[in-house]
């Protein structure tokens, strides 16, 4: 089982305002999670505003439950972290993360509009990386599309990460 220190349980996140929570944490979703449907419909909406064509002729109903299939069959395969970035309980952003071999890939990334440039982006950046450490990774992967102005323009402001362009998308890596 993946494991993160400062995951909030079910408990926790029904709790976390009467614990005076006043801190970032990542809630570890799984399609079992009551908070299931919540994360599937923010990240379907990533990923429609982001890459429309995704949507194809289906309805917006239709790619969701198609979205949630695919999410689901990912997370069966193991290795696959879902989570959503909490504010006081607040869910302000999203990750879908998953490990190959040593490395942590970041497949998707996201904080609400009026959240970002609060660094919130980089505080679950460096969340996801913990959680990446506590599975024994110990390589950083992030491919963004070129096109993808304000997500390279995120990603290159961590003066650490290498950047090869050299293909079809950006990626950005380094060692953790």
């Amino acid at each position: 089982m993946f494991s993160l220190s400062r995951l909030m349980s079910e408990s926790a996140v029904m709790n976390c305002f009467s614990k005076g929570a006043n801190m970032l944490k990542l809630i570890s979703i799984s399609p079992n999670h009551p908070d299931w449907n919540e994360y599937l419909r923010m990240s379907s909406d990533y990923v429609l505003k982001y890459w429309p064509k995704a949507q194809g002729t289906m309805s917006q109903r239709e790619f969701e439950e198609d979205y949630g299939s695919q999410l689901k069959q990912r997370f069966a395969e193991g290795g696959r972290g879902l989570f959503f970035l909490a504010k006081n309980c607040e869910k302000i952003g999203l990750s879908n993360a998953y490990i190959e071999g040593k490395s942590l890939y970041i497949a998707e990334f996201y904080i609400r509009e009026e959240f970002r440039r609060t660094g919130y982006g980089k505080e679950m950046v460096q969340l996801l990386i913990e959680w990446g450490k506590e599975n024994q990774t110990n390589h950083l992967y992030v491919e963004v599309d070129k096109d993808f102005e304000g997500a390279n323009r995120f990603w290159s402001s961590f003066h650490d990460l290498m950047l090869d362009d050299s293909g079809d998308r950006n990626v950005y890596h380094r060692d953790i």
